[in-house]
């Protein structure tokens, strides 16, 4: 009695089910009218070189000195402008792992005093502008004696 082998019936089976399924995603693919962007390649290339630009250069600088009445943050867009209404900033004083929050007096486009003391270390400093928020690090130096 000659016995039944499935094992070439089923390898032939499933090349041309693959035979099918390409068939099918050529013709799909050349009839449909796909969601794929014109010209792709070459706004990918300059997204990625807008992408470096933007990682490069920070929206916000933020300086920070010593006067009279205090420390003085000094905010300008990296192009050097102050910033307009709709930017909102604050500050927390860093010692050691602690952050305090810390108030700021609005003095001018830009300019604000802080009018609690800070003695050395650094700021958190985050700057809102629309739906993009900035987080910088601003060192400052110690009160002079």
């Amino acid at each position: 009695m000659i016995r039944f082998k499935p094992w070439p019936g089923i390898i032939f089976v499933l090349l041309a089910g693959n035979v099918v399924i390409v068939i099918i995603t050529i013709v799909a693919a050349a009839i449909s009218h796909s969601p794929v962007e014109p010209d792709y390649y070459r706004r990918a290339v300059e997204w990625d070189q807008v992408k470096s630009l933007r990682a490069d250069t920070p929206p916000w600088v933020v300086t920070a000195s010593r006067d009279a009445q205090g420390l003085r943050l000094s905010l300008t867009s990296s192009q050097g402008t102050p910033p307009d209404s709709g930017v909102s900033l604050t500050a927390q004083s860093q010692a050691r792992d602690v952050y305090q929050d810390l108030t700021l007096e609005p003095l001018e486009a830009g300019e604000y005093r802080i009018a609690s003391p800070v003695d050395g270390g650094a700021l958190r400093v985050v700057v809102v502008s629309g739906t993009r928020v900035t987080v910088l690090r601003v060192p400052i130096s110690a009160r002079s004696p």
